[in-house]
């Protein structure tokens, strides 16, 4: 969490927002003394992510399969954006994983059977997040109503991360 912090902290301050980029050991130090109230903000966020991921596909093995295929497609070694936008990112992911991945792989990453891996592929399929080509291999295609209500979570998500950071750094007297 230090380091996550740590990362945003560096942003604020080239960003202007903040005065001073704390070194990690001090965020961690800080973090230490603030313990329950900075993991029960952390908690709390990923307490309302999952929730809304949940919502949103159905439950959370279903998410974390569209997630190991969003993975794959981020992981891919020709993809690379240099300038990160939330917006061009998720256009540039698109068609990104000329490869895909298959079932099994999915199931041997998430310890989920591969006759439930497939049938919540099937679900992701069915509602335009992702897709499956002539080779049985997953990749990512988020389209029409679906991309919209992806990006409608992603934002809220957003909001929340940023509500949690805004808290921590406040409880960590880095906002002052």
């Amino acid at each position: 969490m230090s380091v996550l912090l740590c990362e945003f902290n560096k942003i604020l301050k080239e960003e202007d927002i903040v005065e001073v980029a704390y070194p990690t050991t001090e965020i961690s130090d800080s973090i230490k003394k603030n313990f329950s109230f900075i993991w029960y903000q952390f908690y709390k966020f990923l307490f309302t992510f999952t929730n809304r991921c949940r919502k949103e596909v159905g439950d959370l093995e279903t998410f974390c399969i569209g997630v190991i295929v969003l993975l794959n497609a981020a992981e891919n070694k020709n993809f690379r954006i240099k300038e990160f936008n939330r917006k061009k990112y998720q256009i540039s992911i698109q068609g990104s994983d000329d490869r895909g991945v298959n079932a099994m792989s999915i199931s041997d990453v998430t310890g989920i059977p591969r006759i439930t891996v497939i049938r919540k592929l099937k679900y992701l399929i069915k509602r335009n997040i992702l897709q499956i080509n002539e080779k049985k291999l997953i990749t990512l295609n988020i389209s029409g109503v679906a991309l919209e209500e992806i990006e409608e979570l992603q934002n809220q998500n957003m909001r929340s991360l940023s509500n949690f950071i805004y808290r921590a750094f406040n409880q960590i007297k880095i906002i002052i």
